[in-house]
Parts: structure tokens; C-alpha cells; sequence
């Protein structure tokens, strides 16, 4: 057994929390300003361009698990220094008048001063670290922030004479080890590092920046670009407007760490967290006199740790159960995100025992999927236990203890999507649809002919008839061809219209098009033949063309006439390529623009892993010759080098031998012929090795995909062949019929060849042909029947979306919009409201193209248009959207996914589709009812209207037991504060309390009828707590019928609703009945507590002052966007309910 010593990951890690305090100094030194050379910055110095920062999530430094907001105006020394103005640290105390808020009885540090001011309601002070890169630690910036009253510059737009100084402590000793001083006598930012254990100040300048550092600002004007400090004017009070208090802020890169004996310290050493801890100097004597002071109660000096990365993992269930000769250990978590693995402790009395020999590995390392692991211990009797999940940088968080024979929390109990149900009820609607608008389309251009008999045949008559469109779908690159026959079949009968008049364009763009026509009117027999362009995104690989009645967009292919040269030089081959790799795993912490990737590899020192993949070429033109490229990247980051060693082979031969650190994307480009690398026809092995020699636990690589680019002889594949290539003539191969169509594409040109010679060989035939020796052309060689169909239908009508008011609006996928009516009457009492059909929204605004964008641009126009106010999508989501799982999900309505989190780049956001200016804050109300089938949706429908009649005043607010410093039952009491007077509440807290208690008061209470439910704490998409709070049965089983609630989660994950296998917590809370609730909201990502504390204490505030839901969560991130970067809670918080659902008048 290995003891956990001072050597150990864990203890290593704990050693690198942050501390930061925050400290002003006075001195009355001559002004001078200092002299930049601007020449000696480097990119590891220069500071970078301010907009550049705006996603990296900042904490308030905390006291006690609540934001510092310090005195403003003490004048004790023992509370700070008794300067004004500038140098006056501030919380946004207002003292009278509208928006008046000071409070001394509720400030904090809690050293009260009857002379002061008071405090606000602003946090003090801030912390952040911006990695930019997740990949690469060097481009790491780190951020103070804090908050003072009146300009910190002079009338020369310099800085005063005042010291601001930022103290960063690593180890929580109490003792600073770096000192970052903006000193405003020389208007330098310094670095000290004090390598003495001791309570002198910091005393070795290891390095000192201009604070506005760059060639065209010399002085710190408001909002400076680009500087190494700035200061910004920002309005005291939320919506109280300007009250003369700034915001300084410094920026020095992970370098300015580094210097003589300072070893630096980057965003991972950091990590997200902030530590403060008792400071010791606190009289007007010291040169490090301070506005700021915090001090602490406890015995070992150290306050709150607050802000600290969540934990990897929602731990569900835990058992251990004495077996021959040991232990048998088996657990599940709920959620994974950034977890490597797991080790299991006992506890002996000279410390830590680790139980298992090597870790435990993560099955999935980002999961929002229940996953069930076991262990089994050999060795001698054990009765206490404790169990780490280990993250990516090694870092572990302990559960625990636990108890032998004893079982902890529960294992979820999952309720699979029943997506055939689901498929079912859908195809036959479309069926219906289809029959319905085949029937009107029909009619329609039969009506239109019926009435201009003698004029449909002119260019200018049928564009007035305004004919239905047509949608035609592709699915690969190629040549297709819609026949007269086709279009009849949806009913578009387009006979006897002017050939002249027909267009196809794509996102609005005219395309060029052949058409065979026996006249100059269309009919039997006649067919539209046109080059189609493959496209694959993150929502479809479908791409969308609209075929229309419109002599406007009419254009045709050109003829290539050309005759082969009797000399002319045939190109032996083109350039192919290969991807080889599949979309296997869903992560949403790739960091590249796609969340699927082919495979993860977990190497240990003792089993190294090697992935393998076998693949044909077919028809190889030469084995020398060829071009591989890939990407991976590394997922563990240690603190010690190397973190990966990677080894890649091709046929034998090695291609590269990388050892890199880090979070880093590593690119691969290997010039085959150059390695003296043969290709095969057949039979080629490409492998990927992880030796598992960096010394570390474990190396963990993502593997995304490789592409191969080879040189291929001209054969036809399946009686076609397209490929990019530029040569005189071309000779292709191996088709089985001597009727051969040919089209090249340079751009939007296209030509159709007809001057080509066919040769018939003993079984096949080949075709020869002119080519452009100039140019890289794309050329499509397709026999006659290899020529593709489209997918056709007709499109929607899109005349009515631009029209009207739309005051509340609805976008609603197909499926449902007959089954609205309900809703639509009831909020036409107060609103004017337009109903959309999303996939009318998608022809309108994208060429019928499925993606969120098309949404995202409708609100926008009707934003600016129609007077929007409200915007309810209906419809669910899955992130599967190319089936790649193959349980055949549907996304009804798609959302966008933005980044909130470091090891989160894909949270679902229908926030981001509510973003109209691209600074990531959505600027209208939006929610989503996430439905599947009609009973889903009349259920919520009926729970939404049934609400409002429910004059009940009083609410149920649950909380998980105390993680440390972080107090959960805490961060609800202030979110109780803001209910309105009268209002009655039952409290279901873990602290202090116990599982069943606490699950016995918040149940009884939902079904008694509750206007509001709310829940503080650890959770995942299934679940609320580890210990088993609440869960998805729980919501099902619920008896408020007729009584419905809303939920409002302040944890993780727990508004997520695009997973495409389970329902979540959220769904069984909407959708099981008239039960449960009528809206949730919450984060569908990681979520700081900090963050939701912040966001909570505004939100609660904004539900009771008269504002609906939507509104009130639009308004919350407007207010809390104007101060810190949260992009947990402002991206990733979502509604699942009608935005204008009122809590209370």
C-alpha cells in the first residue's frame, strides 16, 4: 500500500490554490512618469487587447462564502486607511436617495467601523485567469480587478499618486509570495516575489510594465484597449446609473511571473479558485497600508475557499461489501466533466492509504450519463473508506468516509427516450403534412393555370402566378436531376411553364442548371439536371436548394463544346483524399469545431495502448507519394513535464515521435515520400501508440480523425467519379454503360461537356475529354444511371413571417403547430402573437437549410420588425444530430453551444440564439418547451395555464449539505430574502438534517402546492445531491396535480435537455403529466457556486418586481453581464417553460 504523503498528487495540488488579497497604499511621492520602450515587449510580455478577455469567468474574492464588499469611509486604522476618492476601495454603497443601499450591519469583513459609510452590494474585488489557448499555458493571462470610488487617474489621464497592490499567495500560509503593484507614481506595473516564508513585504522586482503599454497609448484613458492596466467607469448600483465608481484593472502575463528565483505560476496551478486568508497589516504606519482588510475567525487562519473548480464528477452511489480476502467496492457517478479516474483510501493514523495500485480509469472522462465502476481490494480487513475522483491535472477531490457494509445515496434510475414512440407519432404527422401540402400545391398551380391558360407559357405571367417553390435536398457531391414526373408527384405541376422562368438557387444565390426541354415550355418528359454541393455542419449534412418559378434567378450551365486535341497530354492521376476515422464519442470539451471525435486513449506506465486502423486505397496510382495529416490532443495536464508521448506508424514505418505538455491541439503533417513510406492498394495499417513513459499516473489523448491525400488512378467508382484536378484531357475509367454525363465546376461556373468521346472496352467503357490545363477544376463523371435524385418537397409558405406584430412569437417545429391553440388565445389577452413554423423559418432565412442560425436571424428581424418581446421555441433538441449513436433521435428545434466552463466548449444554449448584437448576452426573452410527442405538449400547455389561476404565496427551497467552505443552505437563506413580504417557506436543507427528512419536507411540500420551488447545491441532469435529494422518480411521482410549480436549480447540468438517450430531471418535472411543473430553469453546463449565488440574488429580486420569467432571467444577465464575466450562468442558463409565465403581479 502507497501512503499519501507531501510527494502526492493531491498534496501538491492543494498547494497550488490561490490566494489574492487586496491592498491599497498611499505615498506622496514626486510624480513621474515612466519612460516605455516599447521595442523590448515580446509576445510573452506584451499585454494583449482587453476585448480578448472577454470569456474568461472572474470570481469575487469572498469572505465567509459571500463577495467582499468593503467599508467605504471607515476612518479606525484598524479598518483601513482614511482616504477618499480614488482611494477608496468601493462596493457600490449608495447612501440615499433611489437605489439607496447602504448597510453596515450586513458588511463584511465583519469588523464593524461606526464611522463608516457602510457597504454596497457590489463585490470589492476580483480574481480571474484567461488560458486563451486551453492548449498551451504560455499565452495564460492573469487578471486583478477591484473596485474604487472616483477616478483612479489625473487630470493628465495618468494614474495618481496611489499604490494599488494585488497580493497572491499559493500556498494559504497567510504570506504573500507575489506582490503585482500598480504604482501610480511611476504609472508602472510591478512584480515582486518574496522567496522568504516571513511577514517583510515582498522584496525582489523580478519584472515592471508601462501600465499603458503600447506604442499609440502612452496614457490610461477610460476602457484603454490595450495596457497592462485600465480603469473603467462602471455604474455603481444596477440601474441607478453612473455613480462616479471605477473598476482598476491589471493584466500580466504567466512571464511577469517568472524572475531570479520566482518560478511563476500559470491559469492550471491557479486554477478557478480564490483563498483569502488573515492579512497582519493593518496600521497607518506600514508602507502596505491597506483599505481593504480581511481577517478571519478560525484557528488556522484560513477563511473560505470559495469559487474552486466544481468537482469533476456528481458522485451518485456508493457501497463496499467484505469479500474472501478483501473488499468489494462498486459506485456510479451521475456526471463526468474532466475526470480521469478514481482512487479508493483508507485511513490509517500516519495518514492516507491508497487502496488500489494504479487509478481507477474513467470510462468516459465527460459524462452526463450515469456510469457504474467496481473495484475489488485484496489485503487485510478495512472498515472505513474513501473514495477521490481525479481530474485531468491530477488534482483529487475526496468523498467520504464511508463505512464497510454501509450503502450512500442511491443508484439513478434512468428512463430511456422511447425515440420509436416518438418516430412513429412524428413520420405519420409529416405523412399528413406531406398529403396536405402536395394536395394544396397541386391545387394551387392547377388553379393558377386554369385561370391564365393563354399566358403561362411567357416569362413574366409565371413569375405573378407566384408558383409553390420546391425544396431539393442532396446528401453528397455530385450530379442530380429533378424530373417533371418528380415534381408532379409533390404536386408541383409545373407543365406548360416558360423553361425560361424555372430557377434553383441556394441561400438566395441563382445556381446554373441544365434543362432538357423538347420545347420552350416545361413538361413530360423533361428533367432540371444541376451540379450539387456536399456540406456537412455540426446540425445536417443535408444541403438545400429552392427550385422556383422566377425568371429573375434563371441561369443555365454554359456548353463545353471543346474537342480533344489530336496531342493532347492525359493526366495519369489526381490528388484524393481519405479521412479515416469515425464520429465515435461525443465530448464537449473538444476545443475544435466539432464535439465528436474517433477515439480516446488511456495509457498507464505498465499497459500502454495502441490504436490501430486498417484501411483500403483502391485503384493507388503510385505508392510513393502522399500527404497525412490528423489532429489530437492531449487531455491530462500535470504539473511536471512531459504530460504525453505519442508514437504514429504507418505501414511499419515511423511517422512522428511527439512529446508535449498540456491541454494542447497538436496538428500532424507528414510528407510520406519524404519518410520513404510506401502506400498500398490494399491493406494499409496506420497505428497510434501511447507508451505510457512520461513518468506520470496516466497519459490521455483525444484522436479526432486523419486525412490521407494520395495520388488515385482515374476509375469510376459506381459509375461515377468526381474529383479536382487541372491537365489537359482526362481519360476515366470502368463504366458499365457507354451513356456518360460530364460537368466541371470552376466557383459558381459550371459547364456541361458534350463534345466527349465514349470508348467501349471488353466489359466496361471509358470516357475521354477536354480539361483545363490552367485551372484546378472540379469534374463530375457520372453514367446515366448513377445519376442522383433528390429529396423533394414543397416548401413552406413564408409570406406571413415578416408581417404583423409578433409581441410573443412562437417558433414550433411542424409536429405541434395544431396543437398551440390553447395558449395562443390566452396570451392574445395581453400580447399581439405570431405563430412560425421553424421550418418555414428556415427556408425564409437560410435557404431551407436546418440550423439554429436561421432562428437566431428571424428573432433578430423580429427584434427590430414585429416588436418581439417573448420568443417560446417548441420542440426538444439532441446533440446527436447525424445519428451517429443510431438510436434515430430527432431535434425538433436546434439550440446553439457555446463555451462556460474550461473543460466545457459545448453547453446548449437557446440563450446564444437570443443574442441579436454577438456579445454573447441574449437581448430578448426566450424559452423552450423541449417536447416530443402531442401528450408533452398538452401536458405543459395545460400546467402553463393553469399557473397563473393558482393564488398561492408561498414556496419550498431545498439545499445540499455544506462542501467545505461553500455553505449551500447559506446561498438559499439570501435567495429567501428577496421573496416578497407575506410569502410563507418551507426549508428542505441537508445540513443539519437528515436524507429522509430533508426528501420527506420538499416532496410534501411540491404536492401541497408551491409557487416556487427552488434548490440550491451539487446536481446533475437526473438528480439534486449525491446523498439523493431529489431524482427523477421523485418528479414523476409527484402528486400536485392541478397545483403546478416552478423550479428554479442553482447546481450543474440541471436544465440540460439535449441529451439523446435519457430523459432528464428536468423533462420528468414538465412532461410526465399534469404533475410536477409548469416551467424549469437553470444551467445546462458546470456552474460556479459563486456564479449562481450572484445570479440568484438578482434573479429572485427580478421574479418579484412584476417581470415574467423570461424577462426576468433576460434582465438578470443584462445586470450581471455589466460587472463580472460569468459566462457559466449568462451562456449557459436556460428556461424550459413560457417566458411570459408570471410568478407573482
Amino acid at each position: 500500500m502507497k501512503t499519501l504523503n507531501e510527494d502526492s498528487i493531491s498534496y501538491n495540488f492543494i498547494l497550488y490554490i490561490l490566494s489574492v488579497f487586496i491592498l491599497i497604499i498611499f505615498t506622496s511621492a514626486e510624480k513621474s512618469l515612466a519612460v516605455c520602450d516599447y521595442t523590448t515587449l515580446s509576445s510573452s510580455t506584451a499585454p494583449r487587447l482587453w476585448t480578448e478577455l472577454f470569456d474568461v469567468t472572474t470570481q469575487p474574492i469572498t469572505w465567509q462564502g459571500s463577495a467582499i464588499r468593503d467599508y467605504e469611509g471607515a476612518s479606525d486604522p484598524s479598518q483601513g486607511a482614511t482616504a477618499s476618492g480614488a482611494e477608496q476601495i468601493a462596493s457600490c454603497c449608495k447612501a440615499s436617495g433611489v437605489g439607496a443601499n447602504c448597510d453596515i450591519l450586513n458588511c463584511n469583513p465583519d469588523l464593524m467601523d461606526p464611522a463608516a459609510a457602510g457597504c454596497g452590494t457590489e463585490p470589492s474585488a476580483y480574481y480571474a485567469c484567461d488560458t486563451f489557448n486551453p492548449f498551451d499555458d504560455t499565452d495564460d493571462v492573469h487578471l486583478f480587478g477591484i473596485r474604487v470610488n472616483g477616478s483612479p487617474r489625473d487630470s493628465a489621464d495618468q494614474f495618481t499618486q496611489s499604490n494599488w497592490n494585488f497580493l497572491v499567495d499559493l500556498d494559504c500560509n497567510g504570506i504573500g509570495d507575489y506582490s503585482v503593484i500598480l504604482n501610480g507614481n511611476t504609472d508602472l506595473v510591478e512584480v515582486y516575489y518574496d522567496p522568504v516564508d516571513n511577514q517583510a513585504n515582498p522584496a525582489d522586482l523580478i519584472n515592471e510594465y508601462c501600465a499603458c503599454n503600447a506604442e499609440s497609448l502612452t496614457t490610461c484613458t477610460s476602457g484603454s484597449d490595450y495596457s497592462h492596466a485600465r480603469s473603467t467607469e462602471i455604474p455603481a448600483c444596477p440601474g441607478d446609473g453612473s455613480q462616479n465608481e471605477w473598476i482598476i484593472e491589471l493584466q500580466v502575463p504567466v512571464a511577469g511571473f517568472v524572475g531570479g528565483s520566482a518560478p511563476g505560476f500559470t491559469c492550471s496551478d491557479a486554477g478557478l479558485g480564490v483563498c483569502i486568508i488573515k492579512t497582519t497589516s493593518n496600521s497607518l504606519g506600514d508602507e502596505v497600508q491597506k483599505d481593504l482588510l480581511v481577517q478571519c475567525d478560525d484557528q488556522t487562519g484560513v477563511c473560505d475557499v470559495t469559487g474552486i473548480d466544481p468537482t469533476p464528477i456528481t458522485l451518485a452511489y456508493f457501497k463496499s461489501e467484505k469479500t474472501y480476502g478483501g473488499v468489494y467496492f462498486k459506485w456510479s457517478t451521475a456526471t463526468e466533466a474532466g475526470n480521469a479516474g478514481f482512487n479508493i483510501y483508507t485511513k490509517e493514523k500516519d495518514g492516507m492509504v491508497l487502496l488500489n495500485k494504479n487509478i481507477i480509469p474513467s470510462k468516459s472522462i465527460d459524462s452526463l450519463s450515469p456510469i457504474n465502476y467496481s473495484y475489488t481490494y485484496s489485503g487485510e480487513e478495512i472498515n472505513i473508506f474513501y473514495i477521490s475522483d481525479v481530474d485531468l491535472k491530477g488534482k483529487e477531490k475526496f468523498h467520504g468516509p464511508f463505512d464497510l457494509g454501509q450503502s450512500y445515496g442511491q443508484k439513478e434510475k434512468t428512463e430511456r427516450i422511447d425515440w420509436t414512440k416518438i418516430n412513429n407519432e412524428v413520420n405519420l404527422k409529416n405523412q399528413i403534412k406531406t398529403e396536405n401540402s402536395r394536395l394544396a400545391a397541386l391545387s394551387r398551380t392547377q388553379s393558377l393555370k386554369a385561370k391564365n391558360s393563354k399566358l403561362v407559357t411567357t416569362s413574366t405571367s409565371a413569375t405573378e402566378m407566384q408558383f409553390p417553390r420546391a425544396l431539393v435536398s442532396i446528401g453528397e457531391q455530385g450530379i442530380y436531376r429533378i424530373n417533371y414526373e418528380d415534381l408532379l408527384n409533390i404536386g408541383l405541376d409545373l407543365s406548360g411553364v416558360a423553361v425560361s422562368s424555372l430557377a434553383l438557387t441556394h441561400k438566395g444565390i441563382p445556381q446554373q442548371v441544365f434543362i432538357s426541354s423538347a420545347d420552350e415550355v416545361f413538361g413530360a418528359g423533361d428533367y432540371i439536371e444541376f451540379v450539387g454541393d456536399y456540406i456537412k455542419t455540426l446540425y445536417t449534412d443535408s444541403n438545400v436548394y429552392i427550385l422556383e418559378v422566377n425568371p429573375e434567378n434563371s441561369e443555365r450551365v454554359s456548353i463545353d463544346t471543346k474537342p480533344l486535341k489530336q496531342k493532347a497530354i492525359f493526366e495519369q492521376s489526381y490528388t484524393e483524399q481519405l479521412t479515416i476515422g469515425n464520429d465515435n464519442i461525443y465530448t464537449f470539451s473538444s476545443p475544435i469545431k466539432d464535439p465528436w471525435i474517433d477515439s480516446r486513449l488511456f495509457a498507464r506506465p505498465t499497459t500502454p495502448v495502441t490504436k490501430i486502423y486498417n484501411f483500403d486505397l483502391g485503384n493507388l496510382a503510385s505508392p510513393k507519394g502522399g500527404l497525412l495529416t490528423g489532429a489530437l490532443w492531449g487531455i491530462t495536464d500535470w504539473p511536471f513535464s512531459p504530460d504525453h508521448h505519442i508514437t504514429i506508424k504507418l505501414n511499419g514505418v515511423q511517422i512522428d515521435d511527439k512529446i508535449f505538455d498540456g491541454l494542447k491541439l497538436v496538428e500532424l503533417s507528414a510528407d510520406l515520400n519524404s519518410l520513404g513510406i510506401s502506400l498500398l492498394d490494399r491493406s494499409n495499417k496506420l497505428e497510434i501508440l501511447l507508451p505510457g513513459d512520461t513518468q506520470a499516473s496516466f497519459d490521455i489523448i483525444d484522436v479526432d480523425s486523419f486525412s490521407l491525400s494520395y495520388e488515385r488512378n482515374f476509375i469510376a467508382n459506381n459509375g461515377k467519379l468526381v474529383y479536382t484536378d487541372r491537365g489537359d484531357a482526362f481519360e476515366v475509367q470502368n463504366f458499365t454503360s457507354s451513356n456518360i454525363v460530364i460537368y466541371s465546376k470552376n466557383g459558381s461556373s459550371v459547364s456541361k461537356h458534350t463534345n466527349i468521346e465514349v470508348i467501349q472496352n471488353t466489359r466496361t467503357y471509358s470516357v475521354k475529354f477536354t480539361g483545363d490545363k490552367n485551372n484546378d477544376i472540379q469534374y463530375h463523371v457520372f453514367e446515366e444511371g448513377s445519376v442522383l435524385s433528390p429529396e423533394l418537397e414543397i416548401a413552406p409558405h413564408t409570406s406571413d413571417l415578416k408581417t404583423g406584430q409578433a409581441q410573443y412569437l412562437i417558433i414550433s417545429h411542424p409536429t405541434f403547430l395544431n396543437e398551440l391553440n390553447a395558449l395562443i388565445a390566452e396570451r392574445e389577452k395581453q400580447y399581439s402573437v405570431k405563430l412560425a413554423d421553424v421550418e418555414a423559418v428556415y427556408t425564409e432565412f437560410n435557404g431551407g437549410i436546418f440550423d439554429p442560425e436561421a432562428i437566431r436571424s428571424y428573432i433578430d428581424y423580429a427584434f427590430n420588425n414585429l416588436g418581439t418581446i417573448h420568443v417560446l421555441l417548441v420542440g426538444g433538441d439532441s446533440y446527436d444530430y447525424h445519428n451517429y449513436i443510431g438510436n434515430s433521435s430527432l431535434s425538433f428545434i436546434p439550440t446553439f453551444y457555446g463555451k462556460t466552463h474550461n473543460v466545457v466548449n459545448y453547453a446548449p444554449s437557446d440563450a446564444l440564439i437570443a443574442d441579436l448584437d454577438g456579445d454573447s448576452v441574449q437581448d430578448v426573452s426566450i424559452g423552450r418547451f423541449p417536447v416530443r410527442t402531442s401528450d408533452e405538449l398538452s401536458n405543459i400547455i395545460e400546467k402553463t395555464l393553469t399557473y397563473p389561476l393558482v393564488s398561492i404565496q408561498n414556496a419550498v427551497f431545498a439545499a445540499d449539505k455544506d462542501d467545505g467552505s461553500i455553505s449551500f443552505s447559506d446561498d438559499s437563506d439570501s435567495l429567501i430574502q428577496h421573496l416578497p413580504y407575506g410569502w410563507t417557506v418551507d426549508k428542505a436543507y441537508l445540513e443539519g438534517s437528515t436524507v429522509a427528512d430533508a426528501k420527506a419536507i420538499l416532496i410534501d411540500s411540491i404536492n401541497g402546492g408551491r409557487a416556487l420551488t427552488s434548490f440550491f447545491g451539487h446536481s446533475s441532469f437526473g438528480i439534486w445531491t449525491f446523498s439523493g435529494l431529489f431524482n427523477r422518480t421523485d418528479a414523476q411521482n409527484l402528486t400536485n396535480f392541478g397545483l403546478p410549480t416552478v423550479v428554479t436549480q442553482y447546481g450543474c447540468w440541471n436544465s440540460y435537455f439535449v441529451d439523446p438517450s435519457l430523459n432528464t430531471l428536468s423533462h420528468k418535472f414538465l412532461l410526465s403529466g399534469l404533475n410536477g411543473a409548469a416551467a424549469v430553469t437553470g444551467p445546462t453546463s458546470i456552474t460556479q457556486a459563486s456564479s449562481d449565488r450572484a445570479f440568484g440574488d438578482i434573479l429572485m429580486n427580478n421574479l418579484f418586481t412584476g417581470q415574467t420569467i423570461g424577462e426576468a432571467i433576460k434582465n438578470t444577465k443584462k445586470q450581471l453581464s455589466s460587472g463580472f464575466s460569468r459566462t457559466d450562468v449568462i451562456i449557459g442558463w436556460n428556461l424550459l417553460g413560457d417566458p411570459a409565465l408570471l410568478i407573482t403581479e
